[in-house]
Formats: C-alpha cells, structure tokens, sequence
C-alpha cells in the first residue's frame, strides 16, 4: 500500500513537471527580416524557420533580385533561371 501511494505521488510530481513546464518557441515569423548590405530587403513571402534542424530558409528568388539578377520561373517546365546582368 505504501507502495503505491509513493508511486502515485511520483506520477503526478512527473505529469505535473511536464504541464508546467516553459514552452519555448523561436521569433514569430513576422519579425524575422531579411537584410542585404545593411539595407532591408522586403519580400512578399516571409523566411520561415524549420524548427527541427534549426535552419531559417529565405526565398532565393528575393535574394537573387537583391543581388541584381534576373529570376523567370517557367511554370510548364517547372524550372527557373537565374541571370546575371553580365552572362
């Protein structure tokens, strides 16, 4: 009997530890932003992070525009190009 009352409480200090614990998230996606040569770069899709391996993806079409080059997206062939003002 006094068995399971001390498992009993050691379940519920378990479960209760677990409910109480602190929750922590990384930035909401609003308020990560997007910088190139100290100038903002303002996208029409926000970067998003990927929680499980910690990596924050930006869309590559944004940084490429930011850099100067050209991006076209051919939908039938599902491919885009990316051109430089120079080649």
């Amino acid at each position: 009997m006094n068995l399971r009352k001390c498992l009993a409480v050691l379940l519920f200090v378990v479960l209760w530890s677990q409910a109480a614990a602190l929750n922590v998230h990384a930035q909401n996606y609003s308020t990560i932003k997007i910088f190139l040569d100290g100038q903002e770069i303002i996208s029409d899709v926000s970067p998003y992070i990927v929680p499980k391996v910690d990596t924050t993806l930006v869309p590559l079409r944004v940084i490429s525009e930011g850099l100067g080059a050209a991006v076209d997206w051919k939908q039938s062939s599902k491919s885009v190009t990316i051109s430089w003002p120079e080649t």
